[in-house]
């Protein structure tokens, strides 16, 4: 068996030995979770297929807004992010013509912010305005004053890649270029055998640890009205008052400030303190919620933050899962079979290797 058969074998294994969370109802046993996903450096089991949030077409000529991703019907997802050195934007599928189309856009809007500039007495920065080359006839380059945009179309998606200015214009050339040669294409539910960092439909690979933040809003397409966000995060160096977050504050903090467009009157029921995702303690609840036209459905939420065990590195997971029973295509999932799926889900994250 290959390296990715024995990585999915083991994840599915794992996930289907699971029928109920200590503290929970055990009203259903799990769910048959038969296809492994990867978001950062984690595997996740899946009932079957899903589709991603992705960033918007018109989105990737704005430089601006973390909610400019969209489902394929154009629901926004409660949260997504993408971020590896810097952010990285993925579209929906598309074109190459699409992706010649944007090049030109880009470079017409480009060109305007400079005369622009120019206009208003502000040479400096109109200067620093102007493309660089980058390898490969699917991608092309843009520096500002603020920094630099990097495009490139591989496997029927766009990729930006956007970044901080550095004082030597050939550092920034060198991120690009890195970028462009470890980004690659990936089938969903195509577990990589290289080390690197998962993406939606890509994978970028890296060396030693970076510092990244995945957090990917998938939606399950036999269940619409059901949407999952699974977040890995890891920095070498934790975020001013990291030190004193703990799991149970993120999940509060999430469901009340993330999801408080979608969700209000938020009822925790939770998981006992032993609650395990990913192979770390963490915390768990599941929330009874009221939606915005006064329908009420449910959350699952579970976060094991913290140290890594060394004294400088920080990884954080985040898995939520929400029923939204106004997106149902016939009967929405009933809540005993919801919580079995979702805590089913929770216990099957791993770490890829």
């Amino acid at each position: 068996m290959t390296l990715i058969g024995n990585i999915a074998a083991r994840l599915i294994v794992g996930a289907l030995a699971l029928v109920t969370i200590p503290g929970c109802s055990g009203a259903e046993t799990a769910p048959n979770l038969r296809q492994i996903e990867c978001v950062g450096q984690y595997a996740i089991a899946l009932p079957g297929a899903v589709e991603f949030a992705l960033t918007k077409r018109e989105s990737l000529l704005n430089r601006n807004g973390d909610l400019n991703v969209a489902f394929p019907d154009g629901f926004q997802p409660a949260h997504a992010r993408f971020f590896l050195d810097r952010k990285i934007d993925i579209s929906a599928p598309t074109s190459d013509s699409d992706f010649a189309t944007l090049r030109s856009e880009v470079e017409e809007a480009a060109l305007k912010r400079k005369k622009d500039f120019l206009k208003v007495g502000k040479k400096q920065i109109s200067d620093a305005i102007e493309p660089f080359k980058v390898p490969g006839a699917d991608s092309f380059a843009w520096r500002t004053a603020a920094g630099i945009e990097v495009y490139t179309y591989k496997g029927g998606h766009i990729y930006r890649f956007t970044a901080h200015a550095d004082t030597q214009k050939k550092d920034e050339v060198i991120r690009a270029q890195a970028f462009l040669g470890n980004m690659k294409g990936r089938a969903t539910f195509e577990i990589p055998s290289e080390k690197g960092v998962c993406f939606p439909h890509s994978f970028l690979r890296t060396e030693g640890h970076p510092t990244y933040e995945v957090g990917a809003a998938m939606r399950l397409v036999d269940y619409p009205e059901v949407e999952i966000f699974f977040e890995d995060s890891f920095r070498l160096e934790p975020g001013p008052g990291s030190t004193s977050r703990d799991s149970k504050s993120q999940v509060i903090f999430f469901v009340e400030a993330v999801l408080s467009n979608q969700y209000s009157e938020p009822a925790y029921h939770w998981y006992p303190a032993s609650f395990m995702m990913g192979g770390n303690v963490g915390k768990a609840a599941f929330v009874n919620v009221r939606r915005g036209d006064n329908g009420n459905d449910f959350v699952f939420i579970a976060a094991a933050t913290g140290a890594t065990g060394q004294t400088v590195s920080s990884r954080d997971l985040l898995l939520y899962i929400s029923r939204n029973s106004a997106r149902a295509k016939g009967t929405p999932i009933s809540e005993a079979k919801f919580r079995a799926l979702a805590e089913a889900i929770a216990m099957s994250v791993k770490p890829i290797r």
